[in-house]
């Protein structure tokens, strides 16, 4: 009895063990025979609705920020997450605003912050024809 008891305790575990959330691969690499390929998750947010793109290359990065950036121009609130570890809650936020009219300009910002940890809000202001970027750290 005290065998069968012991059995089901651990094929129970064994379950809820199975069932726990995994976490996030922020970046893989694919081994293939002709070298590696990286890819990175990419973490954002439209609207407060999140999402996980997963990008191979830079032509893909790059198309992803001009969509982030479309987004935007349409009245979409984006929010572009860094694949940093964030800092915790207690240390003083660093926060630094951009604005431009150039698309260009703006993409190359908010990749720059993203490498240098900065999470990156981007709202699109039609009156004055500006992206406005924030990035937090």
């Amino acid at each position: 009895m005290k065998n069968k008891t012991f059995m089901l305790i651990a094929l129970l575990g064994i379950l809820a063990v199975s069932c726990q959330k995994e976490n996030q691969v922020e970046t893989i690499t694919i081994h293939n025979p002709t070298g590696a390929k990286t890819a990175t998750v990419m973490h954002y947010e439209v609207n407060g609705n999140t999402f996980y793109d997963t990008v191979y290359s830079d032509t893909e990065l790059d198309a992803f920020y001009y969509n982030m950036l479309a987004l935007a121009y349409d009245g979409d609130m984006i929010k572009i997450y860094t694949n940093n570890p964030s800092t915790t809650i207690t240390q003083p936020r660093d926060v630094v605003t951009f604005s431009t009219t150039d698309v260009d300009k703006a993409k190359s910002w908010i990749l720059q912050k993203n490498l240098e940890g900065y999470d990156v809000e981007v709202i699109y202001d039609k009156e004055t024809g500006k992206y406005i970027c924030t990035a937090e750290k």
